[in-house]
């Protein structure tokens, strides 16, 4: 299954919530740290760097509020110390710095964010084509090798007889 990381301050999670819904319903999962509550965790460690590890990419949600948000920008760092993707949904008149700086984004009107989140959906579930695609070949590439052991081991076991 693709696995996207969502990196976002949490009292803007509803702008996202469409987004989240129909990749859900696609079958791409998307973490959220506030909804997986591991209670006596260490945050960082235990938690939000297993799950951008662990992820295909991460999506940022940066905001003329979370541009300035210490874990989204740490998460950014994070994300790009283990070189996942970083997809970033920019609100419009959002300066980029650090991290996000030079890279292409994906911006948003707050008042109408429906075409940019439209746009993050497709690139998600066209990544996600890739991927299963990807995990077929290797899946088939693997029966190959165990049955060309197996006769290996067939026709090894055979000529031992003769």
């Amino acid at each position: 299954m693709y696995q996207v990381f969502l990196s976002h301050r949490t009292d803007e999670l509803a702008l996202l919530q469409g987004l989240v819904d129909a990749l859900t319903r696609v079958g791409i999962g998307v973490y959220i740290a506030e909804r997986s509550p591991m209670p006596g965790a260490y945050l960082y460690d235990q938690k939000i760097i297993p799950a951008i590890i662990n992820a295909d990419c991460t999506l940022v949600l940066l905001t003329s509020n979370s541009a300035t948000s210490p874990d989204v920008n740490q998460e950014i760092g994070i994300a790009r110390s283990h070189n996942k993707p970083i997809i970033a949904l920019v609100e419009t008149g959002v300066p980029l710095k650090g991290l996000l700086s030079g890279r292409e984004v994906v911006y948003f009107d707050r008042q109408n964010p429906g075409p940019a989140l439209l746009s993050a959906f497709e690139h998600f579930r066209n990544q996600a084509v890739l991927k299963e695609r990807a995990q077929a070949e290797d899946d088939k590439n693997t029966a190959i090798l165990i049955g060309g052991i197996a006769l290996f081991v067939i026709l090894a076991a055979a000529a031992n007889k003769k």
